[in-house]
């Protein structure tokens, strides 16, 4: 089961691999040793149209269907590269990631990037393994991008959690410190580091090429790491235009107690405050009628389609996936 949810959620992504205003703040990321330059901003007129270049909506994007995968992908290929392990700091706290590095990687171009979350029991480790470890997921990348199927790519596993026992970061109520640190963490920690190191469309250190670079940027996770990327469009909006929740739902349904503003919430809010539209975001949610977390994440995207018309563009994707997406499980 382990092995046919690791391939779902390979599906997933490369449905998103296929496709391809305010700001917040405008400062310099505190990180000396980044590779890149930073971009010269000058004028409201520069900014804007770094802005800009991340808005407006993508043409052309799941064009391609589901498919089986051949067997021969579930074995590794030849000449690809071996994942690798970043580590860094957020807020005193050791922490790392796992970086899928795909087959010919040049330094020199760019790449599209996303990044990747696991269950409540994972951490860095849950899609890749370590670094130097083969899985199954890399061995379907590598294929994928050898055969021509989708162009090279970068991936991150990062680690929702800050302590070995996870309940500590989940548990009575400190899952509301948790998500808030993760949040900052993925903006203010991850992403700067990832991306000074490894080539993206990222021009440089500040957010303003985080923002301006969005539309090559998604966010995708499994079980709380579907909840994750909720979580992501909801408070990150402007970093990530494309979003691949599998088999999860929204904070708000796990812990009622402690988080009462659910995800359609905060991404009003967030499209007010950045000035964005639905054409400037991408969901492509997925669930299946057996796994035991469709109770929970079917109702919400019938709820978004229901309640919430002034989305509708944007939930053409969640109707598609309640219709239809019982066939992949």
């Amino acid at each position: 089961m382990k092995k046919y949810l690791t391939v779902i959620t390979a599906l997933v992504l490369v449905a998103v691999l296929v496709a391809c205003t305010a700001v917040k703040s405008d400062n310099i990321i505190p990180d000396t040793t980044a590779k890149k330059e930073t971009t010269t901003v000058t004028t409201t007129e520069d900014i804007q149209a770094l802005i800009n270049l991340g808005k407006g909506k993508e043409e052309g994007i799941f064009s391609s269907s589901i498919k089986e995968l051949p067997e021969e992908y579930y074995e590794p290929a030849e000449n690809t590269n071996p994942v690798e392990r970043l580590n860094y700091v957020y807020k005193d706290i050791q922490k790392g990631c796992i970086i899928y590095v795909p087959p010919g990687y040049d330094e020199t171009k760019e790449y599209n990037i996303y990044y990747l979350l696991g269950g409540a029991l994972a951490d860095e480790t849950a899609f890749f393994g370590d670094a130097g470890e083969e899985s199954v997921l890399k061995n379907v990348f590598d294929h994928m991008i050898l055969s021509g199927e989708i162009e090279p790519f970068l991936a991150v596993n990062v680690n929702f959690f800050y302590h070995k026992n996870h309940h500590l970061d989940i548990d009575d109520g400190a899952i509301v410190n948790t998500i808030k640190q993760f949040n900052s963490e993925l903006r203010e920690a991850i992403i700067p580091a990832v991306e000074a190191d490894y080539a993206t469309y990222a021009k440089g250190p500040r957010e303003i090429d985080f923002i301006s670079s969005r539309k090559h940027r998604a966010f995708a996770g499994f079980s709380l790491g579907a909840s994750c990327s909720f979580l992501a469009l909801a408070n990150n909006l402007d970093y990530f235009y494309y979003y691949a929740p599998l088999c999860g739902a929204d904070f708000a349904k796990y812990y009622p107690d402690y988080i009462t503003e659910n995800t359609i919430d905060g991404l009003r809010k967030e499209l007010v405050e950045l000035d964005y539209t639905t054409d400037d975001f991408f969901v492509y949610a997925t669930e299946g009628e057996n796994d035991n977390t469709f109770e929970d994440m079917n109702p919400m995207m019938e709820d978004f389609i229901t309640n919430y018309p002034d989305l509708r563009s944007v939930l053409k994707v969640f109707r598609s996936v309640v219709l239809h997406v019982h066939r992949l499980l």
